[in-house]
């Protein structure tokens, strides 16, 4: 079968500037994450410190410890910057050698790559706020639970 693709010089000279856009961004996600989970783990840290194990439990229990979704997300990014690395060394001697070959396979997995990196830096950056939009109004919703108990209590306490 013939794949609809093939290495041109227009192709490898647009991705090969494109590869490395996405590797800055990934970057920057990935240092976020990062910055987030120390963030978090200095509050956890500065309750121990000040109130003791029972603080840091209830701090760390009340936001979690951020620690859940890290290999994963390690995980991705660095599959994301290994294929980039790879794919933009390709293009690059791709792009200096005097033969160039239409290549089809390699042109649809430079193609893939990039999309990929799209996907996952583009996604990150959309779907992290929704999960944070979800989580906040799963706090606002179990906070409105605790103020109506609160409040029945009080009634209750009152008659």
């Amino acid at each position: 079968m013939e794949l609809p693709i093939k290495m041109t010089e227009s192709f490898a000279g647009a991705m090969v500037t494109v590869i490395p856009i996405i590797l800055v961004a990934a970057g920057i996600e990935t240092q976020q994450n990062f910055n987030k989970l120390a963030d978090r783990m200095d509050e956890i840290r500065i309750a121990l410190l000040e109130e003791g194990v029972e603080a840091a439990e209830k701090a760390a229990r009340s936001r979690g410890t951020g620690f859940a979704g890290m290999p994963t997300v390690l995980g991705v990014m660095a599959v994301l910057f290994l294929s980039h690395v790879f794919v933009e060394f390709y293009l690059i001697f791709w792009l200096a050698s005097t033969t160039r070959p239409a290549n089809p396979g390699a042109a649809l997995t430079v193609a893939i790559t990039g999309f990929l990196g799209f996907a996952l830096v583009g996604g990150a950056g959309v779907l992290g706020p929704l999960f944070r939009v979800k989580k906040n109004f799963s706090d606002l919703f179990r906070l409105a639970e605790a103020v109506e108990r609160h409040v029945e209590e009080a009634e209750a306490s009152n008659r």
